[in-house]
């Protein structure tokens, strides 16, 4: 194989710490492998294989390593015209190569432990937890921990809980605990670390905010905000000499406010200005009558202005209070930090206890007891030295995801003098912050190496051996403007630029050569109605399906136009395939079904890299329910779901048949044992379901879960039964993987079946979901969906960057306690007496770090995206407000420096905030310019690169989810005819009615109610009284302690009392007096509201003749809630004919059984009526009930009460139950 030069002397350099920076498609894979093998066979100073040390990022590239260093031996060893000394050298090496240190660092971290064991009074026979099981004692210890922490009566760790605890529970308080002891374990002394954070909170008694490191960061933040005002005063200058007299006086009076922000170079200097500039009395602009040939301008000026303002008031937000006050909160945050410091030292000590009774470790202990063995105090340990003589060199793969622990390790096996250091890696492409990854450990050596001297050399690789020049000068254009160091942590100089390095031949066909593009769909204006200024989460996808099928679209027609693609192992082209094709998201979760759908649509096979959703698959969601029926069977859910699954294939009437068979108020389960004893098909289906159950039962009590799972494999045929559906394979695959999950979970030290079942309610909980099994191989020819994260180290003919219109996912800095290797603790300043939460200055510290280093990340991660392409290049992305976005990226259109602006970067919320900035300045960005008002001649930055950039309006990316979307879309943009053909479908689409208009705003759904208020028949001299609608909340106990009782809120509590009085014997009003304190007693009803209740009205209505029946009857049902569908023209005479129906609620207050019938009784507390007016009111309500009632109990109700609480009178509707 040739080398270039400098892969060359990559392999080649000796006795030097090297760090090889390796850009996208570099070869640094082959390089270091190529080294290994040098290493081995090198003719004056050769190294057996197991002298060296390799750590790789992932078990996979190790192997991956092992094959390909046996791939080498094996062919030099095929060689005639060997030496025998060399000979004999490189069948040592190939059987050497089994017992070589070539691993992750983990894998590393626990051969070193099991070595030294005796050392950290650990058992030889100790054991690497999985993650699931060291979850499950994560959890139990913690309990434990909170529980002996309350039990203490501390009163900081008492306050830490009602501050920093959940509404109902303190889940947010455990959750923060564990988040703070995991950061706190990726630095190499986390008890340090943490005792360190309470320093921030102790500030010295005559401290000033000036001398704090809180200072500084918030004035750095201030700058990168004014940053992005750099020019933004010149530029309303010149619209307001266009606009007139006073808008110039205004322009001038902002210039001077950001002129005085931007020099202020202390905190006390910038709150002095801001203090000043919002002081400022701008002028007021006249709004009588102007020149209308002006007011474009006008209009301009204003729309600046807003923006400026906008800006300014972010500015003004981070200095909202004194640096005083800042260093006070500083002090009040200190006693609660401290309880959060103290509970999280005392769970990791109670953690390790639980571990080490177990005889198990985690990955984090790996590292951290290696770092013990290696290390004596600030100095290596004798271990250490021993280590550093076996491996003479040390080669690091992915070193930019490393992190503190790791480093420290490395630093005891490689001490900085040694030359031993062979570190490779690119900064460009750490993206895994979120493991704790520390890429600013790979910057420092990338900044100081070629500074330090003969023994220390950097070497870059910028060579990419991937990608035609198109996309490898795409990728530099963009990230020459986007890699600022301030921001990016890193700039993008000549060194970091790829170089192209694959020569494509010519292609006979079309090729995929050509320009990269960009595709900006224009939201339409019912779907942009979130908020700018929002974080986004997870996003609704529905937005989404225009874009995807515009991209299944483009996508059709690359195989339409039979492109091809240059195929290096053939040495030549080929037809594009699907499987050269690749969609990358940030976010595969909710849009990925969304753009499978439009691909298979399209007939384009596609399949998505999903981790998740194997919880909600039919097959594991009928076992699981099944499970746990087994464990509990007074589960009516799941066993519901158990009866009408093919388990036991109950149907729908049979299912209710059981149901109804059960004692009134009963569970599912006695059900089913009452309907198993008779002769009918759902009998003999329960007895079935009963036999099943009480053998699973059986066998759980002395068996593992999966013997359970095999056994109702076995019983029900139930494996066999799905391997018969569509899609059987997959669905088979996914049983099985639940009986490995099982497996897995029993090797631990949990079993049981309770115990599963609680483990897997937990992860689908916690959102960790499991992947559907894979069935799909690597060769299937479809289009791959899948996260750029899962891309990194992959790359495709074809790559299509989708939804670069998302926002960031910022939800991370909204927690209530923010953590910062640096920075420490950054909590929400609490009010205790008030529970107002507000940030201070170590919040706003920590969040501002924060902040950059996710958008530094992002950068990388849009990096790695763009870079994965080999020949074609495709990005989409969606936008709000088209216009208003290219204005705002337009505002660049005339910056002459290639950097944008660091406030930019820093302020952007998505990709496309980047991207619309950067390639506004293109000299094809024409389009773009236009839409955004600037100048075409504005183009100052132009480049070799090629970019086709498409806006499609909103129209046309509405229906892009409709039908296929026009190739050229001039013709709508310019307002001329559409081409041929598409005239008519065009008016087809446009003229289109919907055939049930009469529908359209007819409510669905009433309660009874809301018919009784829309519906009913009401005197227009009648008294109004307000409708009530929904729930009934009551008001302040002040209120009502001098006001009294409302109304409703008595009504409400009568039928409270009403719901819980007993029904035997006669009563009095002492017995009345007794039910009432009980209700209290029980926090049913409050003392004040018992006390408001006229017991005597309660005792009436059981001495009336009506109470007496009901005292009489042997069935009674209270509050009985009813749903029922009833015919649309009912109540909508305008859809008679078109069978609608409309679904109606309700709550009868009283229901008794009287011989064959029910009679109905409703409670009143209505004051001011007279009984036939109560009658008139209530009727169609009582109607409705009636109806409603006797058709669901199948009795006739024959007898409707009304019973007035403020007249104490019963009144019956006689008519109320003619239509039963």
């Amino acid at each position: 194989m040739s080398w270039s030069e400098r892969q060359r002397r990559a392999i080649e350099v000796r006795r030097k710490n090297l760090l090889v920076s390796a850009a996208a498609g570099s070869g640094k894979t082959a390089v270091l492998v190529e080294r290994v093998i040098q290493r081995m066979l090198d003719a004056a100073e050769p190294l057996d294989i197991d002298r060296l040390l390799v750590v790789t990022f992932t078990n996979a590239a190790a192997l991956e390593m092992r094959e390909r260093i046996a791939a080498a031996l094996g062919k030099e060893l095929s060689r005639q015209d060997l030496p025998a000394d060399r000979l004999s050298r490189l069948e040592r090496q190939l059987a050497l190569l089994g017992s070589a240190s070539i691993s992750t660092i983990h894998s590393f971290c626990q051969s070193v432990v099991r070595q030294h064991f005796h050392q950290l009074n650990l058992d030889p026979r100790f054991r690497v937890a999985s993650q699931a099981e060291t979850d499950l004692l994560r959890r139990d210890v913690l309990e434990d921990v909170l529980e002996k922490r309350y039990a203490e009566d501390d009163a900081a760790m008492l306050l830490l809980a009602d501050c920093y605890g959940g509404e109902r529970d303190d889940a947010a308080l455990g959750a923060m605990i564990v988040e703070l002891y995991e950061f706190s374990r990726s630095l190499p002394e986390p008890e340090l670390w943490l005792q360190g954070c309470l320093d921030v909170f102790a500030p010295p008694e005559q401290a000033v905010f000036d001398e704090l490191p809180q200072a500084g960061l918030l004035l750095r933040q201030a700058q990168l905000r004014l940053g992005a005002l750099n020019g933004a005063a010149d530029q309303l200058l010149d619209l307001a000499e266009l606009a007139g007299e006073k808008e110039v006086q205004l322009a001038q009076e902002y210039a001077a406010v950001i002129a005085d922000l931007q020099a202020a170079s202390t905190w006390s200097q910038l709150e002095a200005a801001c203090r000043q500039g919002e002081k400022t009395a701008y002028t007021r602009l006249s709004g009588g009558k102007k020149d209308p040939a002006g007011q474009e301008a006008r209009d301009a000026f204003k729309h600046w202005r807003d923006q400026l303002k906008k800006q300014l008031e972010k500015v003004y937000v981070l200095v909202d209070r004194p640096g005083e006050e800042l260093v006070e909160e500083l002090r009040q945050c200190g006693p609660l930090m401290s309880a959060l410091v103290e509970v999280t030292l005392d769970f990791a000590a109670a953690f390790r206890e639980a571990k080490a009774s177990r005889n198990m470790l985690d990955f984090g202990d790996l590292e951290h007891f290696c770092l013990a063995v290696l290390r004596d105090g600030e100095n290596p340990s004798a271990a250490a030295v021993d280590l550093q003589e076996r491996f003479q060199e040390v080669m690091v793969d992915e070193y930019q995801d490393t992190n503190g622990v790791q480093e420290a390790i490395l630093q005891c096996l490689c001490p900085a003098a040694s030359g031993r250091l062979f570190l490779v890696g690119d900064v460009k492409q750490s993206i895994y912050r979120f493991r704790l990854a520390e890429p600013e450990l790979f910057r420092e050596k990338y900044e100081c190496y070629p500074q330090l001297g003969d023994g220390y050399e950097r070497i870059d690789l910028a060579q990419n051996f991937r990608s035609r020049a198109t996309v490898l000068a795409g990728v530099n254009y963009l990230f020459r403007q986007l890699m600022d160091p301030q921001v990016a942590e890193l700039a993008y100089g000549e060194a970091e630029c790829l170089q192209p390095g694959l020569p494509y031949p010519p292609c006979d066909g079309p090729s995929l050569e050509g320009a990269n593009e960009l595709w900006l769909l224009e939201e339409a204006a019912q779907t942009a109605e979130e908020s700018e200024e929002a974080d986004a989460g997870e996003e609704l996808p529905e937005g989404f399906a225009a874009e995807a099928a515009l991209i299944a679209k483009r996508l059709q027609k690359l195989q339409e136009d039979k492109t091809q693609v240059y195929d290096k192992s053939l040495g030549g082209y080929r037809p594009l395939a699907w499987r050269d094709v690749v969609v990358l998201l940030r976010s595969v979760r909710a849009k990925g079904p969304v753009l499978l759908e439009a691909l298979r649509e399209a007939g384009i096979p596609a399949y998505a890299d999903v981790d998740e959703g194997y919880f909600r698959e039919v097959e594991v969601e009928v076992l699981l329910a099944a499970l746990a029926v087994v464990d509990n069977p007074r589960q009516d859910i799941p066993l519901a779901a158990f009866l009408r699954s093919p388990l036991v294939a109950c149907r729908a009437e049979e299912l209710a048949e059981i149901r109804l068979a059960g004692p009134e108020r009963s569970d599912l389960w006695d059900a089913v044992t009452v309907v198993a004893a008779t002769a009918t098909e759902a009998g003999c289906k329960a007895a079935r379901a009963i036999e099943l159950l009480e053998g699973w039962r059986r066998l759980a009590r002395r068996r593992g879960v999966p013997e359970l799972l095999l056994r109702m494999y076995r019983d029900t045929g139930y494996y066999e039964y799905v391997g018969g559906l569509p899609g059987g394979a997959l669905r088979q695959a996914n049983l099985r993987a639940l009986y490995d999950r099982a497996r897995q979970f029993e090797s631990t030290h949990y079993r049981g079946l309770f115990r599963f079942l609680r483990f897997v309610e937990d992860m689908r909980e916690g959102g960790a979901d499991m992947a559907v099994a894979r069935i799909l191989g690597e060769q299937e020819d479809v289009v791959r969906v899948m996260t750029i994260h899962k891309s990194k180290g992959l790359e495709f003919p074809v790559v299509v960057v989708a939804d670069a219109g998302k926002q960031f996912n910022l939800q991370d800095l909204k927690k209530p306690v923010l953590f910062h290797k640096t920075q420490g603790l950054g909590p929400q300043v609490i009010d205790v007496k008030t529970r107002y939460r507000y940030p201070g200055a170590a919040r706003k510290a920590v969040a501002h770090c924060l902040e950059l280093e996710t958008k530094a990340e992002e950068l990388r991660v849009l990096y790695v995206a763009l870079t994965r392409a080999r020949e074609k290049l495709i990005l989409t992305g969606r936008l709000k407000h088209a216009a208003k976005a290219a204005s705002n990226w337009c505002r660049q259109s005339c910056r002459r420096e290639e950097l944008l602006p660091a406030g930019l970067i820093a302020e952007a919320k998505g990709y496309l905030d980047w991207l619309g900035p950067a390639l506004v300045r293109h000299q094809s960005a024409g389009e773009l310019r236009l839409l955004g008002g600037a100048p075409q001649e504005e183009c100052l930055l132009p480049d070799e690169s090629l970019w086709d950039i498409h806006i499609c309006p909103p129209a046309a990316a509405a229906a892009a989810g409709e039908a296929a979307l026009p190739d050229d879309w001039s013709c709508v943009v310019a307002g001329q005819l559409l081409p041929d053909g598409e005239a008519d479908r065009a008016a087809a689409c446009l003229e289109w009615q919907y055939p049930w208009q009469e529908a359209i705003g007819k409510a669905a759904k009433l309660s009874v109610t809301e018919i009784k208020r829309r519906f009913a028949e009401v005197d227009e001299t009648a008294r109004v009284w307000p409708a009530r609608a929904g729930a009934m909340y009551d008001r302040p106990r002040f209120l009502q302690a001098q006001q009294g009782p409302k109304g409703g809120e008595y009504g409400v509590w009568m039928h409270t009392v009403m719901q819980h009085m007993p029904l035997a014997g006669s009563l009095n009003e002492a017995q009345v007096r007794e039910v009432l304190a009980e209700l209290v007693a029980k926090e049913v009803l409050l003392p004040e509201q018992a006390a408001a209740l006229n017991a005597a009205q309660l005792v009436a209505f059981f001495a009336s003749s009506l109470g007496r029946r009901l005292l009489a009857s042997s069935q009674v049902r209270r509050e009985v809630p009813f749903s029922v569908l009833l015919p649309a023209e009912e109540f909508y005479p305008e859809v008679a004919g078109q069978e609608e129906t409309v679904f109606v609620q309700g709550v009868a207050d009283l229901l008794f059984k009287e011989g064959d019938a029910w009679i109905l009784v409703d409670y009143k507390s209505d004051r001011g009526l007279s009984p036939a007016e109560l009658a008139e009111r209530y009727r169609l309500q009582l109607e409705l009930y009636a109806r409603a009632l006797g058709g669901i109990l199948r009795q006739p109700v024959k007898e409707c009460w009304l019973y007035s609480f403020a007249l104490g009178e019963t009144i019956l509707l006689e008519e109320a139950a003619r239509g039963n």
